[in-house]
């Protein structure tokens, strides 16, 4: 029934890091040329913090500002995403931003989002903010229940799809000597939306997965 998900698992592509400038606005928004390096720039992770991947002071800056510096680039950036998807779409609100630093995990455990309430019908795109190789990039399973993993291969300036609902992904202890940084964002295809929206919550938000809760108020179409 959701083969869309399957179809799209691991499938690459590339985009203009001028057109679509999420690079240089981090790089601004920390005050850091040299992202990958970014751990050398804060103050170290305690054991009380390295179970939580959303409450640093990373995430916190990222946050804060996304309305303001992030969100133009990231709602043009669904410009990129609708030829791909071939029909209208509902977008995250506010994307994930991940930060894979030196010597730890940086997701608690293993999981589907399935396991949290996220619709079925939701796709997942992985966008790299710095190279994203190894023991610091995500860990999924190459198929469904295949328990096979491979490492989410990324860097600057491309996009990766994922089966977030289906395929167990997670971390492992990063062995690299650099910061990874990636954002992450659902979509839900116009055609899908009435079977995917409900009233269900977002087990870490706390926000419905409908129109204006968890995804954008409206679809996103190619008058737009």
């Amino acid at each position: 029934m959701y083969q869309h998900i399957d179809r799209r698992h691991l499938q690459k592509y590339s985009y203009s890091m001028e057109e679509y400038p999420f690079v240089s606005c981090l790089q601004n928004l920390y005050g850091i040329q040299d992202l990958h390096n970014i751990h050398k720039y804060i103050p170290p992770y305690t054991d009380s913090i390295q179970g939580n991947d959303s409450s640093t002071l990373m995430h916190k800056i990222f946050y804060s500002n996304f309305q303001t510096h992030i969100k133009p680039i990231y709602v043009s950036f669904m410009s990129f995403v609708y030829p791909i998807l071939g029909e209208g779409f509902y977008y995250q609100n506010v994307p994930c931003v991940r930060f894979g630093l030196p010597g730890i995990s940086w997701l608690t455990s293993f999981h589907k989002d399935s396991d949290y309430n996220h619709p079925p019908e939701e796709l997942n795109i992985n966008l790299a903010i710095t190279n994203s190789y190894g023991t610091c990039a995500l860990q999924i399973e190459q198929s469904p229940g295949s328990t096979y993993y491979v490492s989410l291969n990324q860097r600057p300036g491309e996009i990766t799809f994922i089966n977030h609902i289906n395929c167990k992904h997670g971390a492992i202890i990063n062995k690299e000597d650099y910061t990874m940084i990636s954002l992450d964002f659902r979509i839900i295809p116009e055609s899908l939306a009435h079977a995917a929206f409900s009233n269900n919550l977002s087990v870490l938000t706390k926000v419905p997965f409908r129109p204006g809760g968890y995804f954008s108020a409206n679809a996103f179409r190619d008058n737009q």
